[in-house]
């Protein structure tokens, strides 16, 4: 019942991306769910076909904060994040 929710079972099944927003600088931030300790992939695409690699993230708070700086050089960006 409580999979991958880490405050009832201490352990995160799934990374997950969550409390997305724009910040005033025009750039965006999400909020980073994962295991601590676990190193997650951070991928975008402008068109949900091709995805490319963003940044590597080693998690070592829950939630994990992620901004992307170039955010503002696209007019809309997907996100995703990958535990190898």
């Amino acid at each position: 019942m409580y999979r991958g929710n880490y405050r009832h079972t201490g352990k995160i099944e799934k990374p997950a991306v969550q409390q997305p927003k724009k910040r005033a600088d025009a750039n965006f931030e999400f909020q980073l769910y994962a295991q601590l300790g676990q190193t997650n992939v951070i991928e975008t695409t402008t068109n949900l076909s091709n995805w490319t690699s963003l940044t590597s993230v080693v998690v070592t708070t829950v939630p994990q904060p992620v901004v992307d700086l170039t955010a503002s050089n696209h007019p809309a960006r997907y996100y995703r994040s990958i535990a190898p």
